[in-house]
């Protein structure tokens, strides 16, 4: 594809005997623009320059690599599939705008967890599965954590998880998705570590990664190495988010303290 411009002639009378000074053609009369030379992948991202005059002109490089960005925006409009490398597309690693979907039949996004997935009740992990995963998608990473006054507690983390796979209430090690690994949470052991605030309502992040690769053994890595590791290969995430409060203290807040009920022992995440 070509933009061709070319210099009107010159009328009236002739510059050469003139006493006024020669007019120049602008730089858009004297020259052609190879518009596809400028995206084709395999060339230099530059114009082809062509004279279309013989008169001895010469134009300064800036004033046309200050047009470059005007060219690559008339070829995106016309839909020139050169436009694909002037940036990743949608769903390439470490694209922000990439989602996939997080859902568990157990609660839904910013809803409160059963005191069941706690640990005033039986501390088991709920029920997750995933869908809307990139085609390109390997490997899953899950990590859960929450912020309670500013510190982060990692409950549970899990890497090479199959895409095709689910998690099922209550998950034992032994019977996690085949290839599926597991990583030290905060509270040093692998596994699930149940809701535990120590004060008030806390917001329980699930966050699903979808990577482009199977990551190697890491030999129950802690979270700062596993996140390490996915690095440069994220291609999507999801994420839904459980609350939970103490029992005592959502009782304390209606007024509604049963004097003979058990206080929770210890404090927790």
């Amino acid at each position: 594809m070509h933009a061709f411009v070319h210099a009107a002639p010159v009328r009236g009378r002739d510059a050469e005997h003139s006493n006024d000074p020669p007019r120049l053609p602008s730089a858009r009369s004297v020259c052609r623009v190879d518009i596809a030379a400028l995206y084709n992948r395999n060339h230099s991202a530059a114009a082809t320059l062509v004279p279309t005059t013989s008169r001895p002109y010469v134009e300064p490089m800036t004033a046309w690599t200050n047009l470059i960005p005007s060219f690559a925006s008339l070829a995106c409009v016309l839909g020139l599939s050169a436009c694909a490398s002037l940036g990743d597309a949608r769903g390439g690693p470490e694209d922000p705008a990439a989602q996939l979907q997080l859902t568990s039949t157990a609660f839904l996004d910013q809803q409160p967890l059963s005191m069941r997935y706690t640990c005033e009740g039986d501390e088991v992990s709920p029920p997750l599965r995933w869908s809307q995963l990139p085609a390109k998608t390997r490997s899953l990473v899950l990590i859960v954590d929450d912020a309670e006054s500013g510190q982060v507690f990692t409950h549970w983390l899990l890497y090479d998880l199959p895409p095709s796979g689910v998690l099922s209430e209550g998950v034992k090690a032994t019977h996690l998705p085949l290839g599926t690994r597991q990583a030290r949470n905060d509270a040093g052991t692998t596994g699930y570590h149940g809701a535990c605030p120590s004060s008030g309502r806390q917001q329980y992040h699930f966050k699903l990664f979808a990577l482009d690769t199977t990551l190697p053994d890491l030999d129950v890595p802690n979270r700062q190495r596993l996140e390490s590791a996915m690095q440069g290969h994220i291609l999507a995430t999801g994420e839904l988010v459980g609350t939970y409060a103490r029992k005592a203290e959502s009782l304390e807040a209606h007024d509604e303290i049963d004097p003979d009920a058990d206080e929770p022992a210890g404090s927790g995440q």
